[in-house]
């Protein structure tokens, strides 16, 4: 299998900004390089008469030069170049598309309303769980809304409601709207969605949102809630009532107020009321409790169809694919193979009473795969690769899954559960009482599967459960005869109030003349995990 290195450049001319990502893809693993934005606002006052301005053009031209020149650098050679709603309404398109192509070796694709949706769509799809629900993007010019069922996306549709386009259409001083003019922008907003007819197919089971507006809208609620993951929005989830205090904040301050306390971004601040409003009214419209943000859109699903080589996404578990992609940059998928199994056997082995539920399956899958990689080595989680569940997104987990999973192996590693308190104090705590045992409870499961398979050396054993023993059996030398002897037997509480007394058996071979018993064995534990701390 060959370890060489391809790379893969995006540009998104958006019509408030413009953004390049990098991607390097290694065999069936992929991860971002680079992120570069320009505020070029294109649109910027073309909606009058539907002519981009000769200054925003230049804006335009100077950063896909910059851009270009970070492509030479990285001597990429698959580049994929789109324009969305500003260029795609233009009337001035072919004179834009000449100015910004001129000199550059790679051409400039307009995408029309349908292709920006189905992109933002795959975008989404490959990067979160997304059976049945509705996916909307907000950019500057427009909005696509997208309706899914099972997995697939059935109804598209491209809005003329963008921030830029409305901020500058119905307010008169840029960024501060009068009481007037946001009733009148709220109705027209209202009408424009109704018109759209999308959202009349339900409330959506998940609603999820993408573009710049909404991760600066998780952004300021991130800083509110002291969320302990700032600045990963992926997957990060805001409650309807929460989006409306937001945007009522937003509208009665300043543009300077709203750079300085809220922490948002210069080139978004005079138009994130309008852009935050159309959120609020889908939300409305859809008549849903909850908005779930997605990091990737229409970049991403323009980067995954060039990966997976389909615009057909995948019908299984996204995570399962972000686990195989970690593991094979940090580890061995197959060297975990006997972990993985041996987890889940004990978990189930322990818990005879209950079917386990897919949702555990995946992390003590996840966990087991990832225990024997670099990932789970320092337990004070001060080291790039510690914490790269915390840094990246990992697609298909939600943040508190990364959470659960970043703190179950860092622990996992350790002899003591103080370790989480005292240096994972504020993640630990973000986490549900729920979430907070099932951290304790999973890294002492995998710390026993590590004991297990160093005491089978590397053998799946038997195991029998009545509680409250659990019994081990190493029957490597089952075959050969022999007698089963008892090793050692320590006492564990894997759940608050809920001892284990584990019981180590080895069936041991006859040696020696004349079939002479074999010698006493000594423990070979030493009970050092022997905790019951409270979760």
């Amino acid at each position: 299998m060959s370890r060489s290195i391809r790379k893969i450049a995006i540009i998104d001319i958006g019509s408030n900004s413009m953004r390049l990502e990098i991607f390097a893809i290694r065999d069936n693993d992929w991860w971002l390089i680079e992120r570069h934005k320009a505020p070029a606002r294109i649109s910027q006052g073309m909606y009058e008469d539907q002519i981009i301005k000769k200054e925003a053009i230049a804006r335009a031209r100077e950063a896909i030069c910059l851009f270009a020149g970070q492509i030479a650098l990285h001597h990429i050679k698959k580049v994929r170049c789109t324009a969305t709603s500003a260029i795609r309404d233009a009337l001035n398109q072919k004179e834009v598309l000449g100015i910004l192509s001129e000199g550059i070796p790679f051409p400039v694709e307009v995408l029309s309303g349908e292709d920006e949706a189905f992109y933002s769509y795959f975008g989404v799809r490959t990067s979160i769980n997304i059976h049945d629900g509705l996916v909307f993007d907000v950019g500057g010019g427009s909005t696509e809304l997208i309706r899914i069922q099972n997995g697939e996306h059935i109804a598209t549709t491209t809005l003329p409601l963008g921030a830029v386009r409305l901020s500058e259409s119905f307010f008169k001083k840029s960024g501060t709207p009068s009481e007037t003019e946001w009733k009148r922008l709220e109705r027209h907003i209202d009408k424009t969605l109704r018109e759209g007819e999308i959202l009349s197919g339900g409330t959506p089971k998940l609603l999820i949102g993408v573009g710049g507006t909404v991760r600066q809208l998780a952004r300021i609620s991130q800083k509110k809630e002291h969320y302990p993951l700032i600045p990963q929005v992926h997957q990060y989830s805001l409650q309807k009532n929460q989006v409306n205090r937001i945007l009522m904040e937003i509208r009665k301050s300043s543009i300077e107020n709203r750079i300085s306390s809220l922490g948002v971004s210069k080139d978004r601040a005079d138009i994130l009321p309008a852009g935050i409003l159309i959120i609020s009214r889908i939300l409305e419209g859809a008549r849903s409790p909850l908005l779930t943000v997605s990091q990737h859109g229409l970049r991403h699903g323009l980067f995954m169809e060039t990966f997976l080589e389909t615009t057909k996404p995948p019908l299984h578990d996204i995570s399962k694919d972000t686990i195989s992609r970690l593991v094979s940059r940090f580890g061995s998928y197959e060297e975990s193979r006997s972990f993985r199994r041996l987890l889940l056997k004990l978990y189930e082995t322990i818990h005879p009473e209950t079917m386990i539920d897919k949702e555990t399956k995946k992390l003590l899958r996840a966990l087991g795969a990832l225990a024997l990689t670099t990932l789970s080595y320092r337990p004070t989680g001060d080291s790039e690769s510690a914490s790269f569940l915390l840094k990246e997104e990992c697609p298909g987990f939600s943040p508190q899954e990364r959470i659960l999973l970043f703190l179950a192996l860092t622990q996992y590693r350790t002899h003591s559960d103080i370790t989480i308190r005292k240096n994972n104090r504020s993640l630990f705590l973000s986490l549900s009482p729920k979430d907070q045992g099932r951290v304790v409870f999973f890294s002492r499961l995998a710390k026993l599967v590590r004991e297990i398979l160093i005491f089978t050396s590397g053998d799946m054993p038997q195991l029998s459960y009545a509680e409250p023993h659990l019994t081990i059996r190493d029957n490597r030398d089952e075959e050969e005869g022999g007698i089963e002897r008892l090793v050692s037997t320590k006492e564990m509480e894997f759940e608050k109030g809920r001892p284990v007394i584990v019981i180590w058996m080895r069936i041991e071979s006859y040696s020696g003349q004349n079939g002479a018993r074999p010698k006493s064995i000594e423990p070979i534990l030493n009970g050092e995990d022997n905790d019951n701390g409270e979760y």
